[in-house]
């Protein structure tokens, strides 16, 4: 593509961002408003200009010098299989990023507001997507808001001989090879800055500080995963061999899915439907079309049926033109994953290559391990005895008993008796129960509680009461810290309850030396709410599943 051509794409792109987005407003000189930002180019492998040499002729001769960022680099080859993360210059947070997939090409947008003016200070970060290593880190660039173009060209300084170190296959893949791999899992990377989000062992997802900030995820801790995953990916340009027409690939790939439990192996055969957008500049519209990708039978290609069921993608075109777009470009499958559980790896297969030794796998990358948890969580306030409303109990203890109280305690029924003129249900006089006074013998209120998981992926857990208008007082909880279940906040007792599955069935007394001076407008004169809840820390990628609750209405007299 010559300097020309390369102009007048980035001019379309122009036009095109201009088209679906932007109301301009209004503001006063003295309020700084969130603007929109875009930044486009190409990345390029690069060589450094020796001492006194005179620059040759070479793409970019011409563009201006403030576009191209690596001074004193002359550009070789577009590199592919990059990810290019645009940071906040002030703290490093990351703005946008974008994956390069066809002859080196980006387009990073996102809103932001600036400190003052129109334009915002930023930094580039260029990662190698098959080892997460770092080859750029620009010093701080200036952005203007849009309509303004930011046309960036990046130079990479690297031999073309290398693209990894560290004992890892290191040859750069010459014309002809190809490779794919697994990028992410929803937002979660499976490795960013040289740290390993998706564990290699578990196949499940710890994000740290700042990472999960920078993501806008939740911090995960060994999260397994669960529900509709959408997976993402990248392919070598070889993929899109220039032979071949460009919106008809004649190379598929297709992902085969291995039972890790019960040693089995099947192939992905979840539909896969992008949108496709043709841009007409001329009469300014955008025409949509939903395509349908995969599974397909390749157009007849040995490979593409496997027990009996088609299993071929599609790659997502790249169109010729710069009026074509794709939703989702890098998504290479939705995987729905609801009923499944247990540890499944993941591999990227190619079908179509005439010899099949010229796909370069990368371990973890072209495979990926995942950990699935599909069981939801319970959280009880259970009857106390066959027939019993599912609400606390008064309990009088029998033979007195001045410890039991407070924590979760293990007995096949509940001690003592319940006085006859409970029946179990709200009574607005607040004149069914005491739990002090002595001729009435009430002391405790009793409980048969659940809060479970079968899989053993317990977020967090708690059982709660709200005396008054002010919020909940959290009686019992323990949360998971990435390795055991700890006191979950503030708690009234420190429970001996650790089990990541929670427990079942278990009884809890209260007297009054944990249940507080009720009251509030919301409960009435003397009302209590008590609240169990219990939620997993399985995730589809995005945020948490499943999160189950069960509360109940009670009425004390003091």
């Amino acid at each position: 593509m010559t300097y020309a051509q390369r102009i007048r794409y980035a001019k379309n792109y122009q036009i095109l961002l201009l088209l679906p987005f932007f109301i301009f407003l209004l503001w006063s000189p003295t309020t700084t408003f969130a603007a929109d930002y875009f930044v486009w180019g190409r990345v390029y492998s690069a060589t450094p200009l020796t001492t006194g040499e005179e620059p040759p002729n070479h793409e970019l001769s011409g563009v201006p010098a403030e576009q191209i960022v690596g001074e004193g680099l002359i550009p070789q080859v577009t590199r592919n299989l990059l990810k290019i993360k645009v940071l906040a210059a002030s703290d490093g947070s990351e703005l946008g990023s974008y994956v390069t997939r066809h002859d080196g090409g980006y387009l990073v947008s996102f809103t932001a507001t600036p400190s003052s003016g129109s334009d915002i200070a930023i930094r580039f970060v260029i990662e190698e997507l098959a080892t997460s290593k770092t080859l750029l880190e620009s010093d701080e660039l200036a952005l203007s808001s849009w309509p303004t173009p930011n046309i960036r060209f990046l130079l990479i300084e690297e031999d073309l001989s290398e693209i990894s170190g560290g004992g890892a296959v290191t040859t750069m893949a010459a014309p002809g090879q190809y490779t794919g791999i697994f990028t992410r899992v929803g937002k979660i990377e499976l490795e960013t800055d040289s740290v390993r989000l998706i564990n290699i062992a578990t196949g499940r997802a710890t994000v740290p500080d700042p990472i999960s900030g920078q993501l806008h995820i939740p911090a995960y801790k060994d999260s397994p995963f669960g529900g509709n995953l959408y997976l993402f990916g990248a392919f070598s340009q070889y993929f899109y061999g220039p032979t071949s027409p460009p919106d008809n690939p004649t190379i598929y790939y297709k992902i085969r899915i291995d039972d890790l439990g019960t040693s089995t192996t099947g192939y992905m055969d979840d539909t896969l439907v992008k949108t496709k957008y043709t841009v007409n500049f001329g009469a300014g519209t955008v025409d949509t079309q939903r395509v349908t990708l995969g599974p397909n039978d390749g157009g007849g290609l040995p490979g593409c049926i496997e027990a009996g069921v088609p299993v071929c993608y599609e790659l997502t075109p790249m169109s010729a033109g710069a009026n074509v777009f794709w939703s989702f470009p890098d998504l290479v499958a939705l995987w729905r994953t609801g009923g499944l559980n247990g540890d499944y790896r993941l591999h990227l297969e190619q079908v179509g290559l005439n010899n099949s030794g010229m796909f370069q796998p990368f371990t973890d990358f072209t495979n990926l391990k995942l950990n699935l948890d599909n069981v939801a969580p319970v959280a009880l306030i259970n009857p106390l005895q066959t027939g019993d409303p599912d609400t606390p109990r008064v309990y009088t203890p029998n033979p007195a008993n001045p410890t039991i109280g407070g924590d979760l305690m293990t007995m096949t029924s509940p001690l003592g008796s319940f006085p006859g003129d409970y029946g179990g249900s709200a009574d607005p006089t607040c004149a069914i129960l005491s739990l002090e006074e002595p001729s009435l013998g009430h002391h405790y209120l009793a409980f048969k509680l659940t809060a479970s998981h079968d899989n053993g992926f317990l977020r967090y857990w708690d059982f709660l009461y709200k005396r008054n208008d002010t919020g909940y007082q959290r009686h019992i909880g323990k949360i998971f810290d990435g390795s055991t279940m700890v006191d979950y906040g503030t708690v009234q007792v420190a429970s001996a309850e650790t089990g990541q599955g929670g427990f079942q069935d278990r009884y809890l007394y209260l007297n009054s030396e944990y249940l507080q001076p009720g009251g509030g407008t919301d409960l009435g004169s003397c009302g209590y709410r008590f609240l169990i809840r219990a939620t997993t820390r399985t995730t589809d990628g995005y945020h948490y599943l499943r999160y189950r609750s069960d509360e109940d209405i009670h009425y004390i007299v003091r």
